[in-house]
């Protein structure tokens, strides 16, 4: 009984949902707003060394200009825009060195990036947002997520876990990429559809 809009963008996080949302909540009334978060979406939201390094030469994304979020000194998100490029250590092309170097600074960039409180903040942002507009919010785990699960119990986010085990092959898109195939994106509408028919889990 819902008319379904699709915001869904190849290699889009969470900081990319919430600028959609508010752009759309200008013209748009939904009864209903989804979240669909994976875990990797958290190095997407931080714009970190890694992500940079996949999307910076992938076709599409040019030199576009990339929003992205990190934590200020007090906690609270400071939103950041900056070109879509990623700047190699000097001779990792030609030097087995440097390229591990510069691997381990990515891995500890990662490390303390605090990228999911990222994630949590954005997701709680999206979630008081639409409920100032009329709507409620449902965060679809596409990837079970002990500490993003236990922060929607906390702050009273609908939650609904519509993964499926993405290392059998069924359930992908093989042999064509690693992306969910038609047989689960049956299922994550199946279990999304029946999740907002149960009108009681929906606050």
């Amino acid at each position: 009984a819902y008319e379904v809009v699709n915001f869904g963008v190849n290699g889009y996080g969470t900081i990319n949902s919430l600028i959609q949302l508010r752009e759309a909540l200008q013209e748009a009334k939904p009864a209903i707003v989804v979240l669909a978060y994976a875990r990797f979406h958290d190095e997407r939201n931080t714009f970190l060394r890694f992500w940079r390094k996949r999307v910076a030469p992938a076709p599409g994304f040019g030199t576009t200009l990339y929003p992205y979020a990190r934590l200020d000194n007090q906690g609270n998100l400071a939103f950041r825009t900056v070109p879509n490029e990623y700047t190699e250590f000097p001779l990792m092309r030609y030097s087995a060195l440097m390229n591990y170097l510069e691997t381990r600074w990515n891995i500890l960039e990662q490390k303390f990036s605090r990228s999911q409180e990222v994630s949590q903040k954005l997701v709680l942002e999206m979630a008081e947002l639409s409920r100032r507009h009329g709507a409620r919010f449902v965060l679809a785990m596409l990837v079970p997520d002990e500490e993003m699960q236990a922060f929607a119990r906390e702050h009273k986010i609908a939650l609904v876990d519509i993964s499926v085990p993405m290392d059998e092959e069924k359930y992908t898109n093989l042999p064509h990429d690693i992306h969910p195939g038609p047989l689960t994106t049956t299922i994550y509408a199946d279990r999304l559809a029946a999740f907002i028919r149960d009108k009681q889990q929906l606050p």
